[in-house]
């Protein structure tokens, strides 16, 4: 009942983030821009985004070398569902959806799930770290982002100092199961931390880091493709300060596919850039087409495969499909 109203919330509250967007929009002058939107340009910033998969995946053979060898496939079919479910439903329940069926799936466990997504979130966060640089460097910026930045920065930091102390106190064995409060507590994150290893390997952790960084390349090329699909001059750190505004409106993912805080950071943005209303909203609403529907494609024609091939199906671990036969 509880989840059913966060849901529900959720989605309330992203359609008034789109009402209250969209309330000085010229309908007219929004549907002649689209009508002189360049589709080929379109099509390259899609193809942009469709690369994004395949880099999460080459990073997540690197995140779960300290947990188990998963070939490059299965992980692909992973991250396929998971990319479909955070940008389908609202992030968190899609995150908990996709990872959980995961690691059943993998025989990994809580645990293991856990640390390769604390790993994840910590070379996603440095990478964002250094956008935020560069943002800095190339331009002020509007006021409301350097606050936030600030906030990212110290989380991300914080998180990675918590998470290294983890990995130098581990444990190879479980933690207790008996004990007070405090000794199960510390002993399941002595557990945990035995999965962080990666973090003491720095080479290891640069590649993940920089493979985080190919996939913000990844975005900032789509986001100037947009931009030139509808014919506009904008300053060349134009994608990066939009990047980086998505990252600070989405931090706490808190509706569906982000819908409202997508078209909400890019209208202000848009807005502090010199474009009007309409112009903004709209560059909002096909940059948010185009960065989800590439993963909603990947992600449904992987499900659709999976059907048949998969040794577990992901709606349902513990049934083996028997509609065709596992060449393993």
């Amino acid at each position: 009942m509880r989840t059913r109203l966060l849901k529900i919330s959720s989605v309330l509250l992203a359609l008034f983030l789109v009402a209250l967007c969209a309330r000085q929009v010229d309908l007219k002058g929004l549907r002649d821009l689209a009508g002189e939107t360049n589709l080929p340009h379109l099509f390259l910033a899609s193809a942009a985004i469709a690369l994004i998969p395949l880099l999460k995946t080459v990073q997540w053979q690197v995140l779960t070398r300290s947990v188990k060898n998963i070939a490059f496939a299965r992980l692909f079919q992973v991250m396929a569902i998971r990319l479909m479910s955070v940008n389908l439903l609202p992030s968190w329940f899609g995150e908990a959806l996709s990872l959980t069926w995961f690691g059943r799936r993998e025989e990994i466990g809580p645990k293991g799930v856990l640390s390769i997504l604390a790993l994840d979130h910590l070379a996603e966060g440095f990478s964002v770290l250094v956008l935020f640089a560069v943002v800095a460097l190339m331009s002020d910026g509007p006021p409301w982002m350097r606050g936030g930045m600030t906030g990212v920065v110290v989380v991300t930091l914080l998180f990675y100092v918590f998470c290294l102390f983890l990995a130098r106190n581990h444990r190879d064995e479980e933690g207790p199961n008996s004990g007070g409060f405090r000794e199960k507590v510390m002993g399941c994150l002595r557990g945990w931390g035995r999965h962080l290893q990666l973090l003491r390997n720095v080479r290891m952790s640069l590649l993940a880091i920089f493979l985080s960084l190919s996939v913000k390349g990844a975005a900032l090329v789509a986001l100037f493709l947009i931009q030139q699909a509808w014919g506009l001059k904008l300053p060349f750190e134009t994608p990066f300060l939009v990047l980086a505004a998505l990252h600070l409106a989405t931090f706490f993912p808190v509706t569906p596919a982000n819908l409202g805080l997508f078209e909400s950071a890019l209208l202000l943005v848009y807005r502090y850039l010199g474009l009007d209303t309409t112009e903004a909203f709209g560059l909002g609403i096909m940059t948010h087409l185009v960065f989800i529907m590439p993963y909603l494609l990947i992600g449904s024609a992987t499900l659709l495969v999976g059907t048949f091939r998969w040794e577990k199906s992901p709606l349902d671990p513990e049934k083996r499909p028997v509609l065709a036969e596992d060449n393993g």
